[in-house]
């Protein structure tokens, strides 16, 4: 093992670890019929043998603009039972709706800092929500309607999540 794993997680992630760093191969012994997609927000803490072992990084920025925010916020909401008078037929949210969300959103000014140094790479990037934050709103008003006996997401529910979501006080993300 690199690392001393001191917990059975630990332990677990380890043994994973170095079994992806075995089946990724080293020097001569590199299998090229692989092709291995990582995602983290967190580059910083990924084993510097794994890095070693990735040949191209790419960053994908959250989305920013209207219309990437309203594409993404649509295709989670397609996933759940929203309220008909404030969908489209393929279960996003009708303009005037989603420029209600649009309006609270924007407001928000988030910064993302990343860094790899022995790679050269540093990130820093503005966004106003990330998927993440989308996601979680999304399945937390479909949790909250279920739990009320109710058939649809309303958009009262989807407004007061990501108003309450704006609110919060998030530092910007700063990771190297």
């Amino acid at each position: 093992a690199r690392m001393e794993a001191t917990t059975d997680a630990g332990r677990d992630v380890q043994g994973m670890l170095n079994q992806i760093l075995t089946e990724l191969g080293e020097g001569f012994h590199v299998n090229r019929n692989v092709a291995v997609v990582f995602a983290t927000n967190y580059p910083s803490v990924l084993d510097p043998a794994l890095l070693d072992r990735m040949k191209r990084i790419i960053y994908v920025p959250p989305p920013k603009t209207r219309d990437e925010v309203k594409r993404l916020l649509d295709s989670y909401l397609a996933k759940v039972e929203i309220d008909p008078g404030i969908s489209t037929y393929d279960g996003g949210l009708t303009e005037e709706s989603f420029e209600e969300v649009w309006k609270i959103i924007r407001s928000r000014k988030q910064f993302y800092e990343a860094s790899i140094p022995d790679r050269g790479i540093a990130v820093r990037d503005q966004y106003v929500i990330t998927p993440r934050d989308m996601k979680n709103v999304i399945q937390e008003a479909a949790s909250e309607a279920s739990f009320s006996g109710e058939q649809y997401v309303s958009m009262e529910r989807l407004l007061t999540l990501f108003r309450s979501l704006s609110s919060e006080e998030r530092p910007s993300r700063v990771v190297s």
